[in-house]
């Protein structure tokens, strides 16, 4: 078409006055946009003008982030950098705006000749930097999503930037820096920031076999996901490190001496975060400002209590002498530390930690560890309320003790009845030996084989520790669960059960292939191959009632659930009925008996857009040229939108929507609102309507108008999305644990559209976005819990009891023994092949199914836990 009429390429062809070009740079179609742009030449490519607001392609690549397509334009013409829009922006600045930071660093690169050298000298010099107020928020949304280099890069490229709002900067990297790698992580990935002593260290000693180190490292790095997230979060904590100095410098050079105003808001957010690194950071370069408090009259180290940052309260060991003005120190209402560490931490603290028990233990160590720090007469010292710092902690706490204590009853339970079962098949196993007794002597026939032997020792081990572990399990259901037990008693106790279920289970497994060795050592050797293979394949699958369950499962987990496809199929009689009707009819009608319109508009709908562009006004000449379904009535679009499948209880209408359909007559209907202010995207999210959420992804520039978007109480999209689903949407789904999951993924979702600063952002009831969400789904994260543990409970015993009966079925095996050699009468026919096979297959998935359940059991049940964790 462009061969043969060149001036297609920059003919309007829509509303907005945009190209073909433009169109596909919005949404995303680079390979039609590198070949079209094979056909242009540099001149036709600046002529490529929307006629609405004088944006260029660039300009549109900027706005939606679209890099890659952007390094196609600037390949073609340079001069597109400095073209400026009708508003006076390049399209540098429109990506400043609508924070693309990919797009930014492309842009500086190839406006600022990126990287740093010779940066202030080769810059055209109708391009400058962002204004002040859109370069803060730039470098902080930057912070807010974690992209610490590219803030890093921003601060070099532009000084100013963190020393106008430095306060509001500093805070940002103090609320989202990232923590240290554990100390398992550190053992994992190479220490490449460790002092230079301990390195030269290693040096010396390792030196032989470090290149061959290196390489290991690199392919594991490669093979191995975990192993590569980690590497992934020691870069993160090494870029935020970096930009963290990098600020403080400029903060420094720009207030010599006056830091105390900079420092005081990130130090003591901080300090709520436990950013261990801001503090010391700004700690060393104004050590007084540990001397200041905040608005409410709390220093450091009371934030750190209420927040439980351990490694800020550690400071109180490193700064000498002022650790005894902690000691006598006094807050509102007569408190001391002792009171505040006897509150409940916040919900983010404790949903760290796996289940309520030892979310308590946690609890109770703190308030032991901030009882050394308290003079021996203050520990039961009275506030104003009367209240001693113990009477507080078990106000605060009751409910956490009553949760903690049937968490442990049910762990208890759950784990005694596999420990009984265990113990059943063991002893049993040392009754009925493999191969049967010598009929003379008493003896096994298989006594003198090694085998026998590592059998023996190994059902032997996992008799007792499987008794252990009950006896223990028992001790537990019997004791008095006081608030103390919680400290050392009962967690020991839990941990010598399991340890001793995990024992008995390894030690029942060897028992098991030493059976099988016995039983086909002689002439069958291969077959032990596919049964060890099978030992360590995780095969957890359920049947019959099961499935359905498992299905939703895993389309909840992997995939987006999709609405029916729409039906197809009109006739020229409803076009006729259509055509009457819409005229007649200025508003979408009540009455479902009022037209045949209702019934048959769907499948209509479905195929409208397309046909009426190429067939219907050939088919049928009738058809009048103007009518128009979509815009014949302004409501109409709401009320599609709002009926989407059915979400609401009592639709007033049938009208669908083809959510697919973008290319409709009236685009600017994206922009109306119905009778209580709400536009369709915001109908989408509130009614869980997927199809039409998603459109927002094609829709290209008005994407970034409702990442902005304000709504009534201060509230933005995420804030919208934290509201629970209407009832309609969840009961589709099975189970509380799912429907919560599928939740949890709208979260998510909205997440990649709102602007990374406005991610905490609070509303007019100082609420963020997941304060709303645990708000209005606290009940469905207690029925999901109470749904995940009645399921694994029930599902444990079964594998437990498969579990029996299969260990049994190897040792008395079908057909009995040969009465001399003690082998299976069966051993070499097919069939018993078969059974020895599917019996392995059977023990193995059986007890890594009890395993997961009993893992399910003991898990923490957080609200993030249901999203990947639980469900998986």
């Amino acid at each position: 078409m462009l061969k043969r009429d060149g001036s297609l390429a920059t003919k309007e062809i829509d509303y907005d006055g945009n190209t073909i070009l433009h169109i596909a740079v919005g949404v995303g179609h680079n390979d039609f946009v590198r070949e079209m742009l094979s056909y242009l030449n540099e001149d036709q490519v600046l002529e490529q003008r929307a006629s609405s607001d004088g944006s260029t392609t660039l300009h549109v690549a900027a706005i939606v982030g679209n890099t890659y397509a952007a390094k196609l334009l600037v390949r073609k013409n340079k001069q597109l950098l400095e073209i400026k829009d009708m508003q006076g922006d390049d399209p540098l600045h429109k990506a400043y705006k609508n924070m693309q930071f990919d797009t930014i660093e492309y842009l500086l690169e190839a406006v600022y000749d990126y990287p740093e050298t010779n940066s202030q000298t080769s810059q055209p010099s109708s391009v400058d930097g962002p204004d002040e107020e859109t370069g803060i928020r730039l470098l902080i949304n930057a912070i807010s999503a974690k992209q610490y280099s590219f803030a890093a890069m921003l601060v070099k490229k532009f000084p100013g930037l963190a020393s106008k709002d430095h306060e509001e900067v500093l805070t940002a990297i103090a609320k989202n820096f990232p923590s240290e790698l554990h100390f398992k992580e550190k053992l994992i990935c190479p220490l490449h920031s460790a002092f230079s002593f301990i390195w030269f260290l290693m040096l010396m000693v390792y030196f032989p076999i470090l290149p061959l180190y290196s390489l290991c490292w690199k392919g594991a790095k490669i093979l191995v996901e975990p192993i590569k997230q980690i590497e992934n979060k020691k870069k993160e904590w090494d870029e935020a490190n970096e930009l963290l100095e990098l600020v403080c410098e400029k903060i420094d050079s720009k207030y010599k001496g006056k830091h105390h105003s900079c420092y005081t808001r990130p130090f003591f957010e901080a300090a709520c975060h436990n950013a261990y690194k801001v503090v010391n950071e700004i700690l060393s370069r104004s050590p007084d400002i540990l001397d200041l408090q905040d608005k409410n009259g709390y220093d450091i180290i009371k934030l750190a209590i209420i927040h439980r940052s351990e490694k800020i309260y550690n400071l109180i060991y490193d700064i000498g002498e002022r650790k005894n003005l902690y000691r006598t120190s006094e807050y509102p209402f007569g408190n001391n530390i002792l009171h505040l560490s006897g509150k409940l931490a916040p919900s983010s603290v404790l949903n760290k930690i796996s289940g309520a028990a030892l979310q308590l233990q946690r609890e109770l160590q703190w308030r032991e560890e901030v009882k050394k720090l308290v003079l021996p007469k203050d520990i039961n010292k009275e506030n104003r309320f009367k209240e001693t710092p113990d009477m507080i902690f078990t106000r605060e706490h009751k409910h956490l003790v009553k949760e903690g204590e049937q968490w442990m009853k049910t762990t208890a339970e759950s784990c005694s009845i596999a420990a009984a079962l265990i113990s059943t098949i063991v002893f049993s196993a040392a009754i009925t030996v493999p191969g049967g007794n010598n009929q003379e002597k008493g003896t096994p026939l298989f006594e003198k084989e090694s085998a026998f032997i590592v059998f023996a020792v190994s059902d032997a081990i996992s008799l007792f520790s499987s008794l252990t572990a009950l006896l223990v399990f028992l001790s537990i259901l019997t004791t008095r669960f006081a608030e103390e037990d919680f400290l050392f008693n009962l967690p020991r106790r839990l941990f010598i059960g399991l340890f001793s279920l995990l024992l008995s289970t390894t030690a029942m497994m060897v028992a098991f292939s030493a059976t099988l060795f016995l039983v086909f050592s002689d002439e069958k050797l291969w077959i032990l191959a596919p049964i060890c293979g099978s030992a360590i394949i995780p095969i957890a699958f359920f049947v019959g009632l099961q499935f359905p369950l498992m299905v939703d499962l895993f389309r909840n987990t992997r995939y987006s659930q999709n609405a029916p496809t729409p039906g197809t199929g009109a006739s020229s009689s409803f076009l006729t009925t259509v055509r009457s009707t819409s005229d007649d009819q200025p508003q979408p009608s009540n009455n479902q008996k009022s037209n045949t319109t209702h019934i048959r508009l769907p499948p209509f709908i479905a195929l409208c857009p397309k046909l009426v562009g190429q067939k219907l006004e050939k088919l049928y000449p009738s058809f009048p040229e103007h009518c128009d379904l979509f815009s014949c009535t302004p409501g109409l679009f709401i009320h599609m939108v709002s009926h989407i499948d059915g979400l609401l209880p009592n639709p007033s209408t049938l009208f669908p929507l083809l959510a697919g359909r973008k290319d409709t007559r009236s685009p600017d209907m994206l922009d109306l609102q119905d009778e209580n202010g709400n536009v369709i995207i915001k109908l989408a999210i509130r009614h869980r309507s997927e199809k039409i959420y998603n459109l927002i992804y094609d829709i290209g520039e008005r994407k970034n108008l409702y990442r902005t978007s304000k709504y009534p109480f201060g509230n933005n999209i995420l804030h919208l999305a934290r509201k629970l689903a209407p009832s309609s949407v969840l009961n589709k789904i099975t189970g509380a644990a799912l429907q919560l999951q599928r939740e949890l993924q709208w979260r998510e979702n909205v997440k990649n559209l709102v602007l990374p600063g406005d991610l905490n952002k609070e509303n007019d009831f100082k609420e963020t976005p997941d304060m709303v969400f645990t708000r209005e789904h606290n009940n469905l994260v207690k029925e999901g819990e109470q749904w995940m543990k009645t399921t694994a409970e029930s599902c444990g015993i079964v594998a437990a009891l498969i579990t029996t009966i299969v260990f049994a079925a190897v040792i008395t095996v079908p057909g009995g023994n040969n009465q001399e050699k003690g082998t299976p009468l069966f051993e070499k026919e097919s069939a018993f092949i078969v059974f020895a096979i599917s019996d392995a297959i059977s023990l193995f998935s059986s007890l890594i199914a009890l395993m997961v359940f009993l893992s399910i059991l003991t898990t923490r049940f957080a609200e993030k836990d249901f999203l990947f964790n639980l469900p998986r």
